[in-house]
């Protein structure tokens, strides 16, 4: 069969995927863990991680029914050490000059390497960063206000500000660092009590990195995450137009360093629905990432990644869809060093449960690598995995931790996962920016259909075709193809109607889409 090259061009892209024949490329090691101190049956979880120069893995989570429990795994996933202490509300776990620091109920924890604990600050931390000057800093709840504590990394307390009236007003719920710079900017929301009415707020904080209040207001309503970018010296705040309501759409505000609105942007899905930002990331060059869920065509909310310029215009949206049009999310996002996206969130699929779906794309918006896992190697309708952080290396292996549901005990267990990483390419081969398969059109498609897909350089390309089962029932073309943006057509008259995944594989590289023949 022959294909032929096309020109064009795109201002935004729409993907829409499905990764049911992903193997699980790039699955360095994963691990479970479950207390064997007599609390088998309670839920545990991982909740943070972080890690250090050598790449050792640290866990901290919720064990029994009011304990912490931090593990320490080796690069290879083999057990160190695991501790236990008082209080089960861990919130964040960060490495900082050779210590760990664990911030949550009921105190901020100096932990050495060797897995020995101080407790530095006692307080029912929310948060915790690393700034940019080498410092930590933290927020509490107290005393109706919020207190904010800066320390060095010996854990020793540099200052602390307390913002509130002391009355019964102010009372933090969430909170998010923005980063710090010249000013620490600090992001959360807020109970505010007027007589005997509650209501619900953003609020901003700013302080000097000596301590002295810079900004306290709320700018905008209904914002949920928040981000310093120091490339364009500005603000970016993501929420919801109206959470109060089902139909809201994602709003990103440019804010000035008075907090004045200088630009907007906005992302309405095609569901009608509640579009919400999770979380938000920028790059160097002052491009704004959301990951998001966002309701979809079908029946639920799907797991979308969106890109903003500096300006807060969309540039383009990653969307997926499960294959039983359930729950999706994406519920973190961070830029590599290599610059490309990384993200993960869950998914569910009706037969096997949530599955925990991780990706990387490339800056232009192409799905480079996918995976949905399962710790479980059967298959279930109770299967549940969840991610609850994820973070990258220097090398852009992905780290990941949360809960898995443990069909032995029908309790959840710790689960930590490492994903070498996934390069897709042979080794000193650059990554293609507009590499992909395109969306299959049309879609129903009886019987032919299209496949477009684009390569950055030369490659042996195959395309394939397999059923829903996984079978693969024909190869339309195999060979080596130049770069540029190319298309292959499937004829499907001697098949059945249902649903086919086409797989695009050039070199190491794999892409997926899925369509379905309707007669």
């Amino acid at each position: 069969m022959k294909i032929r090259a096309l020109v064009s061009v795109f201002a935004i892209l729409t993907f829409s995927t499905s990764t049911y024949l992903y193997a699980q490329f790039g699955l360095e090691w994963s691990n479970t863990h479950h207390t064997s101190s007599g609390n088998s049956g309670y839920n545990e979880e991982a909740v943070s991680l972080c890690l250090d120069e050598n790449r050792n893995v640290y866990v901290a989570g919720v064990r029994g029914t009011a304990e912490t429990e931090l593990l320490k795994y080796g690069p290879n996933g083999n057990l160190l050490w695991n501790i236990n202490f008082a209080g089960g509300l861990p919130k964040r776990i960060l490495y900082a000059g050779n210590n760990l620091f664990l911030a949550g109920l009921p105190s901020l924890y100096k932990i050495d390497i060797d897995g020995s604990a101080d407790d530095v600050f006692e307080g029912r931390f929310v948060d915790l960063l690393k700034g940019q000057d080498n410092f930590l800093y933290a927020m509490f709840p107290h005393s109706y206000g919020i207190k904010s504590v800066k320390l060095n990394f010996s854990g020793d307390t540099v200052w602390t500000r307390f913002f509130g009236d002391y009355t019964s007003q102010y009372y933090t719920v969430t909170m998010q660092f923005q980063g710090v710079d010249d000013k620490i900017n600090m992001f959360g929301t807020l109970y505010r009590f007027v007589g005997s009415f509650l209501t619900i707020y953003p609020h901003f904080l700013a302080y000097s990195s000596s301590g002295v209040p810079v900004y306290d207001g709320s700018p905008f309503g209904g914002v949920v995450k928040a981000v310093r970018d120091n490339y364009t010296d500005h603000n970016f705040f993501a929420g919801n137009s109206d959470p109060s309501v089902w139909h809201s759409t994602v709003l990103l505000y440019k804010a000035n360093s008075s907090n004045g609105i200088v630009d907007t942007g906005r992302y309405d899905g095609p569901g009608n629905g509640r579009d919400e930002p999770l979380d938000i990331v920028s790059d160097n060059q002052g491009n704004i990432y959301l990951a998001c869920r966002s309701w979809g065509v079908s029946v639920d909310y799907d797991f979308v990644l969106l890109k903003f310029n500096t300006n807060c215009e969309l540039l383009w949206e990653y969307r997926y869809n499960g294959s039983e049009n359930s729950y999706d999310a994406a519920s973190f996002i961070k830029i590599g060093s290599d610059g490309n996206i990384y993200a993960s969130g869950v998914t569910t699929m009706n037969t096997r449960g949530t599955q925990i779906r991780t990706v990387k794309l490339s800056p232009s918006g192409q799905l480079l690598w996918a995976d949905n896992f399962s710790a479980s190697t059967q298959q279930w309708t109770s299967d549940s995995n969840y991610v609850n952080d994820m973070q990258l290396d220097n090398y852009n292996n992905i780290y990941i931790c949360g809960k898995t549901r443990n069909k032995s005990t029908g309790r959840d267990d710790y689960l930590t996962v490492k994903y070498g990483n996934p390069t897709s390419v042979e080794e000193g081969a650059s990554v293609a920016d507009d590499y992909g398969l395109f969306e299959s059109y049309p879609n129903p498609f009886n019987p032919e259909v299209t496949l477009r897909f684009s390569l950055g350089r030369s490659l042996n390309v195959k395309v394939s075709v397999f059923d829903a089962l996984g079978n693969k029932i024909d190869e339309p073309f195999s060979g080596n193809v130049s770069g540029g943006i190319h298309e292959v057509r499937w004829n499907g008259a001697r098949n059945s109607s249902g649903v086919y995944f086409f797989v695009l594989e050039a070199g190491n590289l794999r892409s997926v889409r899925k369509g379905v023949l309707l007669k």
